[in-house]
């Protein structure tokens, strides 16, 4: 068995308080992790760690094993990264995205990473399902909000807020709201897969948060139909700048109550904890930092 894994295991095994924790974070079984701490207390020749059906704790040698294990690691881990920085990227890098932004925004910046980087090959996945990165086989992911699986490595790429608009077709029949309350009066374009897909919040300048139950004529899970629906008059859309942006700048959607704060929504990119993170990796995570730092035109176009 590779000593060197095992060891990693190990660490992952008190790290994590438990078998099936330090199993999901390689992919291998629980019973699997178990075997690589056992191959190393037959190797050394003590217990490392004393476990019970319902507790596990560090014997003294498991504890110093451990501490060295961290050390050995982290330098072998520095030593592979700077080695493989200086190694060009290459091969197939499959991500995943999220639909909408993926198709606004991800296009050219795939295009000039290939042009930078012509040895990868990019296959995008994009969807608002989230993907099991391991099972299905993707290097890295990006998603909006917060991460939900805490065992992947999570790097903000930029960020985003929900801006609440209308076209001006729809304003002339309707008139303005000039508070969240007013809403009640209005139609809303619902998206139908978000966990509270009628409830809309609002942060008043004092802090005060101000929630609405809206309604409307029409919800679907398709974020484009909703922004042409919108687009077309047919009511307010609560939507993300990076969505909207271009539209308000071409005067198609008005942005409203921009005296009140909406919800942030901070973009990052995840990938699996690795001891070497690879070069494509790595490069195009880099890349979509440098390219979406700063601030965005999306959120200037909403702040006019």
């Amino acid at each position: 068995m590779d000593r060197l894994l095992s060891m990693a295991v190990f660490k992952r095994v008190v790290d994590a308080g438990s078998f099936a924790g330090a199993a999901r974070h390689f992919g291998i079984s629980p019973e699997m992790a178990g075997n690589h701490v056992k191959a190393l207390e037959e190797h050394l020749g003590v217990r490392l760690l004393n476990r019970t059906t319902r507790r596990m704790h560090l014997t003294e040698a498991g504890a110093a094993y451990h501490t060295r294990c961290a050390q050995i690691l982290s330098e072998i881990e520095q030593a592979e990264t700077e080695a493989g920085s200086q190694q060009a990227p290459r091969g197939l890098l499959r991500f995943t995205g999220p639909l909408t932004f993926g198709e606004l925004h991800l296009g050219s910046a795939i295009s000039d990473y290939l042009a930078r980087y012509p040895a990868v090959s990019v296959e995008a996945f994009l969807s608002d399902r989230h993907v099991n990165l391991i099972d299905e086989g993707f290097d890295l992911a990006i998603r909006i909000g917060e991460p939900l699986d805490s065992s992947l490595v999570a790097r903000r790429l930029t960020s985003s807020h929900l801006v609440l608009c209308a076209a001006p077709t729809y304003l002339e029949r309707n008139g303005r709201p000039e508070e969240p309350s007013d809403l009640t009066r209005h139609s809303c374009l619902v998206y139908a897969d978000l966990r509270s897909p009628r409830t809309w919040r609002f942060t008043a300048p004092d802090g005060r948060v101000e929630t609405v139950q809206i309604t409307g004529p029409f919800s679907s899970n398709n974020p484009q139909l909703l922004l042409s629906l919108a687009v077309a008059g047919h009511g307010l859309i609560f939507w993300p700048s990076f969505a909207v942006g271009a539209d308000i700048l071409a005067g198609r959607l008005v942005p409203l109550l921009t005296n009140w704060r909406s919800r942030e929504l901070t973009i990052r990119a995840l990938y699996p904890h690795r001891p070497l993170l690879s070069a494509k990796v790595r490069t195009f995570v880099d890349f979509l930092v440098e390219r979406l730092e700063g601030e965005l035109q999306w959120e200037k176009w909403c702040k006019r």
